[in-house]
This record gives structure tokens, sequence and C-alpha cells, in this order.
């Protein structure tokens, strides 16, 4: 006998993403959680607080905090005691010029220089003194790691068609850029290389049939948003933690992944039907 399932109980689809895959909505509660998230509240908030509203002395690490703002103000870091007091601060004021470029990533290095990385225009080092050093121009965004020998590692993208995936609409082919200390690229190692590579080119979207609204003039088929070079620490426990080795992050896709640099291969991989 069929049974009758109360309205508010059954389950609606959720929106269809770019892979054709449907999401399963979050629930309302689980939304309506998110409101009382502190930096929900301040984003609400017109009154909004600033430096340091609480401090239960004794218990953060001791030291120093290095933090930039997310803005399309002039770039810029700081360097804040556990009090909120701003010790250092360095900036592109003088240096971006005209509208200023989205401040994606900043990272401090042992010398008390910064690097700053502008979404779609590069990476930038300045000194303790906020004076420029040398600018790379790239498609940067996300994410950005800096190694003890002056490696830099960032994400980086192109627009590339890509028939398999969409035969008019370019896809953004993101990357990750390995760069020397003085900003010299050395090489890019696109992600999908990588997936054909090491055999994963099935989890690329087919979108040939997919209605896709005019105003996407690209499809951001990876969004690549996180890389971290392992230590090696773990190696002992198997090859696929060799110091070297990117983690790297693949949000559209689902997955988590650990690539070997030097051979430009996938050699782990998680997270599709288990990971949103």
């Amino acid at each position: 006998r069929a049974r009758r399932v109360p309205a508010a109980a059954r389950l609606r689809p959720g929106p269809v993403s770019d892979d054709g895959q449907v999401r399963s909505p979050s629930r309302p509660a689980s939304i309506a959680a998110l409101t009382d998230l502190p930096y929900i509240l301040q984003a609400y908030d017109p009154n909004r607080a600033s430096g340091v509203v609480v401090h239960e002395k004794g218990k953060p690490e001791p030291g120093l905090n290095f933090f930039f703002p997310w803005s399309w103000k002039p770039p810029r870091a700081y360097l804040m005691d556990l009090d909120g007091t701003i010790l250092w601060r360095w900036s592109l004021d003088d240096y971006v010029r005209g509208k200023h470029p989205w401040l994606e990533n900043a990272a401090l290095l042992p010398d008390g220089s910064v690097l700053f990385t502008l979404k779609e225009r590069g990476i930038v080092k300045v000194d303790r003194a906020s004076k420029v050093l040398w600018e790379t121009p790239l498609h940067v965004h996300h994410d950005l790691w800096t190694e003890p020998d002056g490696t830099i590692e960032a994400l980086t993208h192109d627009f590339t068609v890509v028939p398999e995936i969409h035969p008019t609409i370019p896809i953004e082919s993101d990357a990750v850029a390995i760069l020397g200390a003085g900003g010299k690229v050395r090489r890019t190692i696109p992600v999908l290389r990588l997936l054909r590579r090491s055999g994963y080119d099935y989890l690329l979207p087919r979108l040939q049939k997919v209605a896709i609204p005019a105003a996407h003039r690209t499809l951001d088929v990876f969004h690549l948003n996180h890389v971290e070079p392992l230590d090696g620490s773990l190696a002992s426990r198997s090859d696929i933690y060799r110091k070297g080795n990117l983690l790297i992050s693949i949000r559209n896709l689902n997955a988590i992944a650990i690539v070997d640099p030097d051979a430009e291969k996938i050699v782990w991989l998680w997270g599709p039907g288990n990971l949103t």
C-alpha cells in the first residue's frame, strides 16, 4: 500500500549545476542558523565592530597576527598584537593607480617583505617599507603558498575552448604556477592536463546539450581554490606524501587531490560523490 508523505517532508529537487547534477538544498533550519555566525552578523550590522572585541587572556597562542582584508580598496596588510594594536602596515597605496584590483591573498616572508596577489593582475612583492620589489603579471586568483627556499605556488587560469566540455564557450582553465623567489614563472601545471594524464578526465562535465545563459561568457569548470606543498613528514606511510607533492582543491569537481608536480600526475584523488 502506498503511504502518504506529508508535504513538509517531501524532497524538492535542488538547483541543477553546470555538470547536470541535482544538488540537495540545505534545510531551512540550517540556513537560518547561518545568520547567527559572527561574520554574517557583522556584515548586516550598520555599526560594525572593529578591533579586538573579545580577548580571553592566556587562551590565545602568544605572538602577533598577520592579516589582510579582501577589498577593492588599495591592497594592504597588517601586523597586529593580541590586543588589536596595529604594529606594522604594508600597502600598495602609492603603486596601484586608478581602479584597484581585488586583493586575493597576501603572505608575510621571514625578512618582513610581503607578497600580494591581485586578482587577474598578478603578484606584487614589497619590502617592509612597502617599496615594490617586483611584479609578475598573471591571471592569479584564490590561494598563494610560499616555501622556505623562496619558491612560490600560485593559482592562475587562462581561457580556453575545450570542445569536449562546450564547443564555443571557453572554460576558466585553472593551473598551478610555480615561481622562483624573484617572481619568474618556472612552469605552470594545468588542471585539465593533470586530469587527462591521470585518467580522471571522466570527471569533466559535458555541457554541449546544456542551456547556458547568455551572460556566462566563460565556464568555471574547476574553481581551483587551494594549493599546498607537502613537507614530507608522512612520506614513510606512502610515496604519495613525498616532499614536494602538491595538495590541491578543485571545488567545482567536488575533489581534493595530491599531485606529483614532476610527473604532472595526480597520485591520489578523493571527493566526487562524497564532497559537495
